[in-house]
């Protein structure tokens, strides 16, 4: 097809010679161009224009995309075009590369016969920044270098065949142990293997390259033992030290796949120094003559060579990681919460969806009176912040739960403004209460028999009470025994949010038929309750749980009303 065709076609119509051109070689067609179809376009393009030049608004479609046609490729053998390097290949390019950058790169891998698409479900391949902290996808993920390589070399380059291929995904939250500077001396730089690639990836982890050994100095990367071990004596000796630690290179190349410097312990070697005593110049012993006999003199000898028994090792063996269970809270962001799953199972901890006595800690973004968290609070649990799967992980152990517990001052810094500090909202107060409430020899419910007044679709008041190790007792059997006349039961509860439902006027009817003098209290007493165990002194902290329970006990408030 040639612009001559065309424009007998289309009859001199600029316009519609446009559609027709953009209909059959639009750029997406481009690859079915011949390079004589397309000199003979160029041709024919520049006359058609210059036949046409006078006319009033004449306007002729660009050829750019024949510049970027894909380039075939040769083979060895004969020389005939074989397919394009990414040959209808789907890739996806992240967002994160700069505008200029993204375009370079989509240009590079349409004029090698690829396609870009959006959807990561489609792609074969998506590339990325070489380090990034964007989520990486179930393709193959490589960075702009491995692009380019593949086009200089016009052919598909293996992924693992450079560090440089593949792209580092950062993790925001997770933090270094150390500060993770690495030093590459004279003494090792010869004879590290790795050290090109070691320098790439920490660069991109935020780490620093130092050139000989100081006090600054966190790590020494070698290849292996070997290597370590055969270091000059005095390197040794400054490492000693400075007492750093010295670290394989497979260290450097776990921390790239996990996105952060992580736990050296697994990795490190253990350095064998040479003994600092000063060496004493030779000296033989006059020779002295033993008035022994031979047998004797032939059992000391042996006694005096004989080397001595090892010892044994005093290194206790390893723990197994302790098996700890888990409950999640007041997390929003589900991927977060997702990742905080992930990271517990890979510590070989377990998650349970809703609360249980087996639990051993509540992690939380936020406090909140949820049914978990305060079930959490009730039976002692630690409740935590999420930072301590992360330093567990680090760790490869459960860390100190207590360094990383929700605590009033911490709560505080996040979630009361600065103008209203001094205003404590209910949350906070129960954080206040929430070491107090441990310190106690018993549950906080735990003398309690209770009657719950609720629906039975609404186990969240139940569990609340089980958790601070309350009897609950159904309501026909707590009359059938006469507990409520005898007052055995301690407290009868009701859900505010239910009230016109549960009690109803036979409900009403039954409660003081039943001659009991224990009050009918709002659900909301518990919260209230909960806040009471900030007060220091015991004799104060009842006086203010019988006011509450004269405030929110429904006969006293009902009359109050009728008054």
């Amino acid at each position: 097809m040639s612009w001559n065709i065309l424009t007998n076609v289309c009859k001199l119509n600029h316009s519609s010679m446009y559609d027709i051109f953009t209909r059959y070689l639009e750029p997406s067609s481009a690859n079915i161009i011949t390079e004589s179809t397309s000199q003979t376009l160029k041709r024919d393009r520049a006359e058609y224009e210059k036949a046409n030049s006078e006319i009033v608004g004449f306007e002729i479609p660009e050829l750019s995309f024949l510049e970027n046609k894909p380039k075939k490729l040769k083979t060895a053998t004969t020389g005939e075009a074989a397919k394009y390097v990414f040959d209808a290949i789907p890739f996806l390019v992240d967002t994160s590369f700069t505008p200029p950058e993204r375009q370079t790169i989509v240009s590079l891998i349409k004029e090698n016969g690829g396609h870009i698409v959006e959807n990561e479900k489609t792609c074969k391949f998506a590339v990325f920044l070489a380090s990034t902290f964007s989520q990486p996808v179930k393709c193959t993920n490589v960075t702009k270098v491995w692009i380019q390589t593949c086009c200089s070399k016009q052919q598909l380059v293996p992924i693992d065949s450079s560090v440089k291929y593949r792209p580092i995904f950062l993790k925001r939250d997770v933090r270094a142990i150390h500060s993770k500077t690495a030093s590459f001396t004279v003494y090792i730089n010869p004879r590290c293997s790795v050290k090109e690639d070691a320098e790439y990836i920490i660069k991109l982890l935020g780490g620093k390259i130092w050139d000989d050994l100081s006090s600054n100095v966190d790590v020494v990367l070698v290849d292996d033992e070997e290597q370590g071990n055969n270091m000059d004596d005095s390197f040794k000796m400054q490492i000693k030290r400075f007492q750093i630690p010295l670290v394989k290179s497979e260290w450097i190349y776990y921390c790239a796949n996990v996105g952060h410097f992580t736990n050296i312990e697994s990795f490190q070697i253990l350095l064998q120094v040479p003994s600092t005593s000063t060496s004493m110049p030779h000296f033989t012993p006059p020779l002295l003559t033993l008035d022994i006999d031979t047998n004797e003199a032939l059992q000391l000898l042996e006694q005096t060579v004989k080397p001595p028994a090892q010892q044994t090792s005093t290194k206790k063996p390893e723990k197994p990681l302790e098996r700890k269970i888990f409950i999640l809270s007041g997390f929003s962001n589900l991927e977060k919460k997702k990742e905080l799953v992930t990271l517990i199972k890979r510590n070989k901890g377990e998650v349970f969806e809703s609360f249980t006595a087996k639990c051993n800690c509540l992690i939380t973004d936020r406090p909140s009176k949820t049914e978990k968290f305060l079930c959490a609070l009730i039976s002692k649990k630690w409740i935590l912040r999420q930072e301590y799967v992360f330093k567990s992980v680090e760790e490869q152990s459960w860390v100190n739960e207590a360094e990383f517990e929700w605590t009033p001052q911490y709560y505080q810094s996040l979630f009361l403004k600065a103008a209203n500090k001094n205003h404590k909202d209910q949350i906070y107060d129960m954080i206040v209460a929430m070491t107090n409430i441990k310190r106690e020899p018993k549950y906080i419910f735990e003398d309690w028999k209770v009657v719950l007044l609720v629906e039975q679709s609404q186990p969240y008041f139940k569990n609340l009470m089980l958790a601070g190790k309350a009897t609950v007792v159904e309501l026909n059997e707590a009359l059938t025994l006469n507990w409520l006349q005898k007052n055995e039961i301690t407290h009868l509860f009701y859900d505010p949010l239910k009230e016109k439902i549960v009690l109803n006027s036979q409900m009403i009817s039954t409660l003081e038929n039943s001659g009991t003098a224990v009050k009918l209290l709002s659900f909301d007493f518990i919260l209230s309750y909960i806040c009471t165990f900030t007060i220091s002194s015991k004799e104060q902290q009842k006086v203010k749980i019988q006011q509450l329970m004269a405030s929110f006990d429904y006969f006293s408030s009902r009359s109050k009303k009728a008054e």
